[in-house]
Order: structure tokens, then C-alpha cells, then sequence
């Protein structure tokens, strides 16, 4: 069984491309404080899914939000995925606020 790429399929692709494209570039670029923010508290909400109205710069991620480990690390692995970087063991026992987690990031984020 062949498949056939029609004239249709073809012009689609090249938008595909761009936008995959489009994607890594807006991933690797650096980011003001508010786009920082703002993709950490996305992150912060899906992962742990939580409302808007739990989560402030200062809320407590371990005692307010309280995640069981394996939420912690899935939240770790996404901000690991969305910001291209590792988070070391030793900074991960340092991370006690979403602002923590936003400094950090703009620590290691030197075009910021």
C-alpha cells in the first residue's frame, strides 16, 4: 500500500515545519521576568493541578500546595522541559516558592 501526498498535504507542510520551528526558537530564546513568570505559573498549575486563585509568588510549593514526591518531580521535569535546562538535586531542596523556582531560572538565564 503506497501513500500518496497530495498538492493539498504538500502545502501544509512547510507550515507545520515553521511552527515546530517557531516552538523550539520561542523555548530557547531568553525571556524577560514576566515571561518567566508566567510559563512557571502555567507550569505550576497544569503540573499540580491547581486553580489560579492557590498560587502567588510566595505560596509554600511543599506545605500549601502540598505535592506528593512524584507530583514534586514531574513538576521538576516540566520546568526542566519547558526552560531546555537540569535542575540539580542540591537547588531542588533550596526551591520553596514559585518565586524560587523564577530566580533560579533567571539565574541561569544570563540574557534575562
Amino acid at each position: 500500500m503506497t501513500a500518496h501526498i497530495t498538492n493539498q498535504h504538500t502545502k501544509l507542510l512547510p507550515t507545520s515545519i515553521m511552527l515546530m520551528d517557531r516552538e523550539v526558537n520561542m523555548k530557547s530564546r531568553p525571556m524577560d521576568r514576566a515571561g518567566i513568570e508566567q510559563r512557571v505559573m502555567r507550569i505550576v498549575k497544569e503540573v499540580l493541578v491547581i486553580d489560579e486563585e492557590t498560587v502567588d509568588l510566595d505560596v509554600s510549593i511543599t506545605e500549601q500546595l502540598a505535592p506528593d514526591s512524584l507530583d514534586q518531580m514531574r513538576l521538576y521535569m516540566a520546568l526542566e522541559d519547558e526552560f531546555q535546562d537540569t535542575i540539580p538535586e542540591d537547588e531542588m531542596e533550596r526551591i520553596h516558592t514559585v518565586r524560587d523556582i523564577i530566580k533560579s531560572i533567571e539565574t541561569k538565564h544570563a540574557g534575562i
